[in-house]
């Protein structure tokens, strides 16, 4: 069996595999990342594969061994790959003489995403635009291209910076996607990334994720009625904060410039309850993916969606806080406590 025909018996067994079959995912995500690595041989603890994150003006890249890691949470590579898959399998159905053009942002030592796609179409159906800042993960990148004989299917691989970087043809893009964000939209470059590419696109190119949702909650943790039992958290959301789609970026991209930040998305203040809350009680913020439709990452499902806690306000939960998202060396949400 040759490697590419072992990589998509994996790939083929992940687009399979139900959503809620937890224990042959995690297996499967398992399986796939050892896979690559095996192929590539890269060496994962190697401290500069570990380290060697990028930063730039707008947010930080990964490492190559943190990228690669990133399979493992296997809902958050479950629910990118299909919806990925149907988003594809949609835009055929539209324009079956044409291939799909999918231009992919931040696509670490792998492409992870864009894997199964080589499973279950041809060249013919799907062409594939490859970006990545990371000089060690391009390197990567580029050599599985070789040996899995993937270059029938990619237009281009490039090492470029998604946040300034310019759509030769942006006309020919069919789906946009890009995966570089931490929970809370904390410190990576998803949104910048966002706002430089999909104001480029025509404007029914496909977006993956569709939406990001950041949402004020207060939590607390019931005490298990069992000691070895685990602590279940009451979630009582407050508001939305921020809203990251195709109308919130169109929205901002006639004040946004990537050379002149930091750039602040508008502010919101938020009242926030204070009778009945008790005492443990903690604000957080809660992320919500939309990637596809119906296709979704909810509360505490993925690394990407664990609560954030907002511990400068332990003790004390403001009347009022206000909320402004910055684009900037550090990306993330801004949080202060206004005067009651």
């Amino acid at each position: 069996m040759s490697i590419r025909s072992e990589l998509n018996v994996i790939t083929h067994r992940l687009l399979d595999t139900a959503p809620t079959d937890y224990g042959t995912l995690r297996a499967v995500c398992h399986e796939l990342h050892d896979f690559l690595v095996q192929t590539t041989r890269i060496d994962p603890h190697n401290p500069d594969n570990r380290k060697n994150r990028v930063h730039s003006d707008m947010g930080y890249a990964i490492s190559l061994t943190w990228a690669a890691m990133c399979i493992h949470d296997f809902q958050r590579t479950k629910t990118f790959t299909d919806g990925l898959f149907r988003a594809v399998s949609d835009r055929l159905a539209q324009q079956p003489d044409l291939p799909v053009h999918i231009l992919y942002a931040g696509t670490g030592p792998f492409a992870t995403l864009i894997l199964p796609l080589v499973a279950r179409f041809s060249p013919q159906q799907v062409q594939f635009t490859l970006l990545e800042i990371n000089a060690q993960s391009y390197a990567c990148l580029t050599q599985l291209i070789t040996l899995l004989d993937l270059a029938p299917y990619v237009s281009s691989v490039q090492q470029v910076d998604a946040t300034t970087w310019q759509i030769p043809d942006p006309h020919s893009v069919d789906v946009f996607v890009t995966e570089t964000m931490q929970k809370a939209l904390k410190e990576e470059q998803q949104v910048a990334i966002s706002l430089n590419i999909v104001p480029q696109l025509r404007p029914d190119a496909l977006l993956i994720p569709e939406q990001i949702r950041l949402t004020l909650a207060l939590i607390h943790y019931q005490r298990p009625a069992e000691a070895h039992q685990i602590p279940v958290p009451i979630v009582s959301p407050v508001a939305d904060v921020f809203l990251l789609n195709r109308e919130t970026l169109w929205q901002h991209s006639p004040s946004y410039r990537p050379h002149h930040l930091p750039y602040v998305f508008p502010s919101m203040t938020i009242a926030t309850p204070q009778e009945g809350v008790q005492a443990s009680t903690q604000p957080h913020l809660l992320t919500e993916i939309t990637v596809y439709q119906n296709v979704t990452l909810n509360f505490n499902q993925s690394g990407l969606t664990m609560p954030f806690p907002l511990r400068q306000f332990s003790g004390k939960i403001p009347a009022q806080m206000r909320f402004e998202y910055n684009v900037d060396r550090v990306p993330g949400l801004r949080v202060t406590a206004l005067p009651d």
